[in-house]
């Protein structure tokens, strides 16, 4: 009976050997986990063929041509209205129409807001960060094409100032001209 306890039993019910190393039963001899059957492999992720690090893309845009946005005026907050920029630009978490928003919000938000949203700016990327040596490849696809999104914001922000120096030139004129 003793003999019996002491015996170890695979995994289809036969006894093992004495001497012989079972298999874990969440592994197969290769160290793969089982795939349930009829189940096809996946594919690993992309992984990380080029060394990339989530944000670098952003870095760099911000060192060789940083996004001419300009801030909204802000007199009841303090930040780092660069590193806001930068942060805000490399999100891959949101749409560009939506940074758009917040770029505009700016002026209504309290400290305690900015404070968080720059938390949570920051945070993106450290997690982000961390996902980069498996998924870096997927993630500089990801982080370049909102990059190329945000400079939509760029483009909206500059028709809009030349719309209002037009208004005012226009307003200008008709004062000019005493119509006004």
């Amino acid at each position: 009976m003793a003999d019996d306890q002491n015996q170890s039993f695979g995994s289809t019910g036969g006894q093992i050997p004495q001497g012989v190393n079972p298999v874990p039963p969440q592994q197969n001899p290769f160290g793969a986990s089982p795939l349930p059957q009829g189940a096809k492999p996946q594919q690993q992720a992309s992984g990380n063929t080029t060394g990339y690090v989530f944000g670098q893309i952003a870095d760099k845009v911000m060192v060789e041509n940083p996004p001419k946005i300009p801030v909204p005026e802000h007199s009841n907050t303090n930040f780092d209205e660069k590193r806001f920029i930068r942060d805000l630009m490399g999100s891959i978490s949101l749409l560009w129409q939506e940074k758009a928003k917040i770029i505009e919000s700016i002026p209504k938000l309290s400290q305690y807001q900015i404070d968080e949203l720059c938390r949570i700016l920051e945070e993106e990327t450290t997690k982000f960060q961390e996902l980069s040596k498996e998924h870096g490849d997927q993630l500089m696809q990801l982080e370049q094409k909102h990059i190329d999104e945000f400079r939509q914001i760029e483009s909206l922000f500059a028709e809009e100032d030349e719309e209002d120096k037009s208004a005012q030139q226009a307003e200008e004129i008709k004062k000019n001209l005493g119509l006004s």
